[in-house]
């Protein structure tokens, strides 16, 4: 199975998904390196759907999770707090990526760098340019223009 991979800039890092696979997300100073991590994610994604016999969601069922944030910056614990609140699972983690999984149907994935500040963008990605408010650290974050 082939999957599409597109990767952004955000004058600090470079963020690579998929769009056919939703909430898959990785990060990096190196585009190269986006390249393989997005390679391993999408492997270790595609495979907790298999391993439970569950369907991919489609795209027009797109997961966003409907909660308003403001934030300077955010960890991947800052954001493993947050969603296990909102009922996901943390399914699997290593030093590159934690995977979620929704615990009530439908089970939506979320797979994030595993990293001390997630990219704006992906938090964009994941809880809608509405519900995200960035205030942002003039020294720590540029930003950019256009939403993803």
């Amino acid at each position: 199975m082939k999957f599409d991979i597109k990767i952004l800039f955000d004058n600090e890092w470079f963020i690579g998904y998929s769009p056919g696979l939703l909430g898959c997300y990785v990060q990096d100073t190196s585009e190269m390196k986006v390249k393989k991590l997005i390679e391993k994610a999408i492997k270790i994604y595609i495979e907790n759907y298999s391993q439970r016999y569950e369907p991919l969601i489609p795209e027009e069922e797109a997961p966003q999770i409907n909660m308003k944030i403001k934030y300077t910056q955010i960890s991947s614990e800052q954001l493993t707090t947050i969603l296990k609140k909102l009922g996901y699972n943390l399914e699997f983690g290593n030093d590159e990526f934690l995977l979620f999984r929704k615990k009530d149907f439908p089970f939506y994935r979320l797979l994030i760098p595993n990293v001390e500040r997630i990219s704006h963008q992906i938090i964009l990605h994941i809880f809608g340019a509405k519900n995200v408010m960035h205030l942002a650290d003039k020294k720590l974050y540029h930003q950019v223009s256009g939403q993803a």
